[in-house]
């Protein structure tokens, strides 16, 4: 078992809300061979910076159930930081991988970091 965990900077909240990024989250699974269950979808407020007064977009967390196990989504619009991390149940670094170069392209983040971790 490996959790894949991404890291995306300087995301672009203006030019992709909360509702594209969930929309590419989405696509990019789908797209990459993973088989989501079900999901749910949580907003919270997004703290008041400085640099984030301009934001109306409020922060998101999002959980795909996946038949592989499942992907979580994080928006941190205050910061122009993303995170997602995918656990999955089997040893193959493919889907991960494509998901990496799709979604970072689908979102414009050039700057992004990725861990993986074996759970067992």
């Amino acid at each position: 078992m490996f959790t894949y965990l991404f890291t995306f900077q300087d995301v672009d909240y203006i030019q992709h809300n909360n509702e594209y990024l969930l929309k590419a989250f989405k696509d990019c699974l789908i797209e990459c061979g993973y088989n989501i269950v079900s999901g749910i979808t949580e907003t919270f407020d997004v703290k008041k910076t400085p640099e984030a007064l301009f934001l109306e977009d409020k922060a998101i967390t999002s959980v795909f159930i996946l038949s592989e196990s499942h992907a979580v989504l994080h928006t941190f619009p205050e910061s122009g930081v993303l995170t997602v991390d995918i656990f999955e149940c089997n040893t193959k670094l493919v889907k991960s991988e494509l998901f990496l170069k799709i979604f970072s392209k689908a979102i414009g983040a050039d700057h992004y970091q990725e861990d993986i971790v074996d759970r067992i």
